[in-house]
């Protein structure tokens, strides 16, 4: 078993990954001295807010006593998914790339407040798309916004909420028509220094559909003091919601496998066929990854995997189903990487 953490270390372990801003993740955190980091599950949503907004680890490197009260963070990875087959007929890959910038203020020695904002590109490219027709879609851009609010009840109890919005859509479709947004909250419990446990709901508009709701789910447990089970870091992979068991190695370097759930629906552009459509696209990838702490500010992130259960969907511009498929698992691997100041 790996040695205790040092002190330098501690301050990363809720900031070892690069999150990603995606359709499906949320993490909140008061990083104050009594209170523990904690993130947040969006199971079965269809929205993300970018993936640290509320995770203060990820845009605060450890307080070094400066008085400093706004803290930086800029996440960035590139992924690739091979080529897989369609299920009656047709084939296609994906070329992903994500950016973004977070601001986290600290009102108090109790209140946070954090904005984040992140830029995803998606790059599709069907050989033949079967039931979807040649080129159903290809870029896709999202960019994720938003901002949450954290409060310390005492050592133990935190509240969080906020407004969150997004914008998906394929190069060329109409912004107005590609943009959604919505609300949340809940509240977490800190049992121990080893185990926070929490939750609470949300509510999100749909492109061409009605509200939905998605239930909010908090666990942070550290099992030994090298490995831990969180959903904190989750985004680093699948840029999605989801779970990591993590393993701490030797000093600044750790392993850990996860899953998650990944989703995505954008706005089609006005030709194809599904002029001004809508395009989804949800697997389940399970991933492995190293990561290497470089300094406090910085780290690094290897990873692989394969997404399994993929579905993909198109509807016209009201919302009424024209195909739907699955597809074959297809491996997939990245790099990740955050920079915090």
């Amino acid at each position: 078993m790996a040695a205790s953490l040092p002190d330098w270390q501690k301050s990363l372990r809720y900031a070892s990954t690069s999150t990603l801003f995606d359709t499906n993740h949320l993490e909140v955190v008061v990083n104050k001295p009594s209170l523990s980091c904690m993130s947040l599950v969006l199971a079965s949503s269809v929205f993300v807010l970018p993936a640290a907004s509320v995770m203060g680890a990820e845009t605060q490197v450890e307080a070094d006593g400066s008085g400093r009260s706004v803290f930086f963070s800029i996440p960035a990875s590139g992924q690739y998914q091979f080529r897989t087959d369609i299920n009656r007929g047709g084939a296609f890959r994906v070329a992903r790339g994500s950016v973004g910038l977070g601001v986290r203020s600290d009102l108090t020695d109790d209140m946070t407040l954090t904005f984040r904002m992140n830029y995803n590109l998606d790059r599709y490219s069907f050989r033949d798309g079967g039931n979807f027709g040649d080129d159903p879609w290809d870029d896709i851009h999202t960019i994720n916004f938003g901002a949450i609010f954290s409060a310390a009840l005492d050592s133990d109890w935190t509240v969080f909420g906020g407004p969150m919005g997004q914008f998906s859509r394929e190069s060329g479709a109409s912004w107005e028509k590609s943009l959604i947004g919505g609300g949340f909250g809940g509240v977490s419990y800190k049992f121990d220094e080893n185990l926070t446990i929490g939750g609470g709901m949300g509510v999100v508009t749909q492109l061409s559909d009605g509200p939905r709701l998605f239930p909010i789910v908090v666990l942070d447990w550290n099992l030994t003091d090298a490995l831990r089970l969180t959903s904190t870091t989750a985004a680093s992979a699948a840029g999605e919601s989801g779970l990591e068991l993590i393993y701490e190695v030797v000093e600044g370097i750790e392993v850990a496998a996860g899953t998650a759930m990944r989703y995505r629906r954008f706005r089609l552009d006005d030709s194809g066929a599904a002029p001004r459509g809508i395009g989804q696209d949800i697997s389940t990838p399970l991933w492995a990854r190293l990561t290497y702490h470089v300094n406090p500010g910085l780290s690094v992130n290897l990873f692989g995997g394969v997404a399994l259960g993929g579905r993909m969907r198109l509807e016209d511009r009201d919302g009424n189903r024209l195909a739907r498929e699955s597809y074959d698992p297809a491996p997939f691997v990245g790099v990740s990487g955050s920079l915090r100041f």
